[in-house]
């Protein structure tokens, strides 16, 4: 049988056919081009801003708080924003070792929140915690201050 037979519509179907995979493969092209670009872009922003994977090196995941740091971890913790070591107590604090059992005449503050109480990339003698303590230690009289950074971020 001829298209004409058919009522002519051979042509047009095979034109429909190679349309349709002709778009098919344009949207497959597309598609892959997008993730090999953001794929790229990955890379590329992981060398330029490697700051999650640094935190690595004191952050532990927790099944209560999500995550915590890991008990007398230290190292470097550098980005383009700041650069400043981290020593974790054998508490996971970000802090100096303490006795469990608080010095006479010694008033204790515990500092509990995120990053900000942290001091996420500044060093531990610039933290809002450790300032504060420094304030406190200026007064007169026999107390002294301890002030606890138990912040994490």
């Amino acid at each position: 049988m001829s298209d004409l037979q058919n009522g002519g519509n051979g042509a047009v179907g095979r034109k429909s056919g190679t349309k349709l995979r002709e778009l098919g493969k344009g949207i497959l092209l597309t598609t892959v081009s997008i993730v090999v670009c953001l794929g790229l872009l990955e890379v590329v922003v992981r060398l330029v801003e490697p700051k999650e994977v640094m935190r690595y090196f004191y952050s532990q995941d927790d099944d209560i708080l999500h995550h915590k740091f890991k008990p007398n971890a230290s190292g470097r913790y550098k980005t383009n924003e700041f650069d400043t070591d981290y020593n974790i107590n054998s508490l996971g604090l970000r802090d100096k070792e303490y006795s469990v059992r608080k010095p006479d005449n010694t008033f204790r503050i515990l500092m509990l929140g995120d990053s900000y109480t942290e001091g996420d990339g500044v060093h531990s003698h610039e933290t809002f915690s450790k300032l504060l303590e420094d304030q406190l230690q200026t007064r007169t009289g026999p107390m002294k201050y301890e002030v606890i950074n138990a912040g994490v971020g």
